[in-house]
């Protein structure tokens, strides 16, 4: 059950690093006519500044970078999301279950697949601990952005220390508006999703080629 998940996530990342050059593009031109602008009518006072003549586009292009990193941060989760259904579903079928994920209580989409790997499968998942704490964070993240424009709701202290000291993100005063700052966290988010979709098969296949009475309830005797 080997699955290549980086190669599932390099036209994201392409599209994600094509999109940049392109905002940095239009980001050169605009910066370009106003300082021709400046350069041609510095000596007449009664004329508007560069900046000023051009305020609206500076604004408007100002927009770019965090509409894309927003948008690319929820595309890159809902990709996560459906691989790990795609996974369970996938394993649960070699194991004769009858069941799947969406048949589990759970929170979202990633809880029940956790559950379903878990229960179902009857696969440990202690040693992914720290990998899936975090990706509850994002799961908050994400929901700010796809439910709030940005606004995180869950305002407890580990969730606003989560986003101060994570390097490419930050959260603005009392709106508690989130703000992804580069794409180099969208690049790390997606290595640390693939890396955890890998580790759970991994942890699937050591565990299920195990004779089952060296196992108890996912662990190893």
């Amino acid at each position: 059950m080997t699955i290549m998940y980086e190669f599932k996530f390099d036209p994201i990342k392409a599209y994600l690093n094509h999109s940049q050059e392109l905002i940095h593009g239009v980001e050169l031109d605009v910066s370009k006519k106003i300082k021709k602008w400046d350069s041609q009518n510095h000596s007449d006072p009664e004329i508007p500044d560069g900046f000023e003549l051009y305020e609206t586009e500076v604004m408007t292009t100002g927009e770019f970078r965090p509409l894309l990193n927003k948008s690319m941060f929820l595309t890159i989760y809902s990709l996560f999301e459906t691989e790990f259904v795609i996974l369970c579903e996938y394993a649960g079928g070699i194991d004769g279950s009858k069941l799947r994920p969406k048949d589990l209580s759970g929170n979202n989409y990633i809880d029940q697949c956790r559950r379903f790997v878990t229960k179902v499968l009857n696969v440990n998942l202690d040693s992914l601990h720290q990998e899936w704490d975090e990706i509850t964070k994002f799961q908050l993240l994400r929901n700010s952005f796809a439910h709030n424009n940005g606004i995180l709701k869950d305002t407890k202290k580990s969730n606003i220390d989560f986003i101060q000291k994570t390097d490419g993100l930050s959260i603005h005063g009392k709106s508690y508006e989130i703000e992804i700052e580069t794409d180099e966290f969208l690049m790390i988010l997606i290595n640390k999703l693939v890396k955890f979709l890998d580790s759970t098969i991994e942890e699937i296949i050591k565990q299920k080629e195990k004779p089952a009475h060296n196992r108890v309830d996912g662990r190893e005797r």
